[in-house]
Parts: C-alpha cells; structure tokens; sequence
C-alpha cells in the first residue's frame, strides 16, 4: 500500500471519535456503495485493524450483522463497547489455522468458537455456512489471497465476495481456484484497488 493511501475516518455520532483506516476515502466510501446495491444482511470483515471500516460501515447501516476478525485488538475494547452496537461483533485470532487440525480437544469437551478462540477459521466457516440471506466477505487481513481460496467456498449464490489490494497483493492467477462460480460485479473498474464478485453459480 502507497503511502498516504488511508484515511482517519471521523464517527457521525461521537465528535471525539477518529479512526484510522486502511483505504483512501474514495474507496471506503465504494464499499458502502456496494453494502447499499447489493443489500447484504451480514457483513464479514476479515482484518477489523483499528475499526475504522467497520464503523463507517456500521454508522451508515446500523442493522446489518458485522462480523470483523484480526489477530489482535488494535484500538481496545473501551472505545469499542462506547461506538458499536450490539450487532457488531469482535473476533481476534489466526483465521486461517483450524484449530480441531492442530490440536486435540479432551474427551468430550466441545469448543466454543464464539468466545475470542485463538484460531479462528472455523468461527469464520461457522458464519458463512450457517447464516441465512445474503452475505458480503471482505478479505482485507494479512494473506489476502489465501483468505479468499479458503472461504470462498462458503459462499452460497447471490453472496459477495470482496477484496482489498487488488493487483497489488491479490492477482488473478493466485485465486483462480478462490473465485470458480463468481462473476466480477458489473461495470467494476478492472485497474480499481478493490474488488467485487458475485457468486453465481
């Protein structure tokens, strides 16, 4: 990412409330765009950073579900609990270890994947699988590509698919596997730094 690229994200509601981000404005303000075309009723973040997305997100559409994951809280849960909802969920962890392959559980005990899991793959497969209506994914952690050839698979017809970085970190023939049965949204610029497919088939 270029220097200068990212914004401070001011919160409409708390006039103490700035947020970094990591995307310019012309291009946080594209995500709500397609947030608002497509009309999803859950939105998947995966890489939260400092919350500056998930708010601008949140405070233009304060019903839909979010779901934001990241390795670690970056901003701290005080400021959180004051400016989210109750529909805006925090995870932080590895989204992309399954932890039942890593390690074993003791006999009969049952993980629970909803309580800050260190390894958060399955926590992520859980939402995407079993939510009803019309979900947005939006890969922008720190492995971008294999977060989409990971989860892309969950994805029912009629989701979104998103991605920041693109032809920067992300390239064609490093998700062709990741994007089989999408389609590119229409009229999407091909050079944009983002980028948007629907599941189609």
């Amino acid at each position: 990412m270029s220097k200068g690229s990212h914004y401070d994200y001011k919160s409409r509601r708390f006039e103490d409330v700035s947020i970094r981000t990591q995307h310019t404005k012309i291009m946080a303000s594209k995500i709500l765009s397609v947030i608002k075309n497509q009309n999803p009723k859950i939105f998947v973040e995966l890489g939260t950073f400092q919350g500056g997305i998930t708010l601008a997100v949140h405070e233009k559409f304060p019903e839909l579900e979010i779901y934001t994951f990241d390795r670690k809280n970056y901003s701290g849960d005080e400021i959180r609990k004051r400016i989210f909802g109750n529909n805006v969920h925090f995870f932080y962890g590895d989204i992309l270890r399954l932890s039942q392959e890593e390690k074993k559980l003791p006999e009969g005990k049952k993980k629970t994947y909803f309580e800050n899991d260190i390894d958060q793959a399955e926590t992520v497969i859980e939402i995407l699988r079993n939510e009803q209506g019309k979900i947005l994914l939006y890969c922008d952690n720190g492995k971008k590509v294999d977060e989409i050839n990971m989860f892309s698979k969950y994805l029912k017809i009629g989701d979104i698919l998103g991605c920041h970085d693109w032809l920067a970190e992300v390239f064609p023939e490093l998700i062709v596997e990741g994007i089989k049965g999408f389609k590119v949204l229409e009229g999407w610029p091909e050079n944009d730094l983002s980028r948007f497919w629907i599941k189609v088939r």
